[in-house]
């Protein structure tokens, strides 16, 4: 697990190479505007298997607010919060339990720095419905659907982190 600060640029591009690949279609991005968000990014999360990048997940907290439309909008809504921007599973080892295990190092993580809550959003058009069944599975709830700057439409979801939550 890396958790904020540079990184290797080998890894940024073995998860934009994932995200490519496995991230639903609303998540692909120019390999620049990718990196951009990995630097960005407060928490970054990365497991691997035989050597190889399975799964991330990009992190923004509400104490580092970036000129993200979606983190800003949390922003106006909560206090200390973690957006978590993107978590990409390769296709290959989906449901095996590793979304779920990232979840819960996202919530431990936030848990540690005092962050109570863990917000993202999913989309609707185009519709991300494997997505929006683990957020709902794992005690997200939905706050509002939002049109975003690119005309996609997302659900907003928030959760607390507090260990008696789902």
């Amino acid at each position: 697990m890396s958790s904020g600060g540079r990184i290797e640029s080998s890894s940024c591009k073995a998860a934009w190479r994932l995200n490519q690949k496995s991230g639903s279609a609303a998540q692909k991005l120019p390999e620049a505007e990718f990196a951009e968000r990995f630097d960005g990014s407060t928490l970054r999360l990365l497991e691997t298997r035989n050597d190889g990048l399975v799964a991330f997940g990009l992190g923004m907290t509400s104490r580092n607010p970036l000129p993200d439309f979606s983190l800003l909008w949390f922003a106006t809504r909560f206090d200390d919060f973690l957006f978590l921007e993107r978590l990409v599973v390769e296709q290959g080892v989906r449901r095996t339990g590793i979304a779920s295990a990232l979840l819960e190092r996202v919530l431990q993580d936030c848990r540690e720095k005092g962050l109570s809550s863990v917000c993202c959003q999913v989309h609707d058009r185009p519709a991300n419905r494997e997505a929006q069944a683990f957020v709902l599975a794992r005690g997200f709830r939905a706050i509002e659907s939002v049109m975003l700057p690119s005309r996609d439409i997302v659900t907003m979801y928030q959760r607390a982190t507090a260990t008696a939550t789902p």
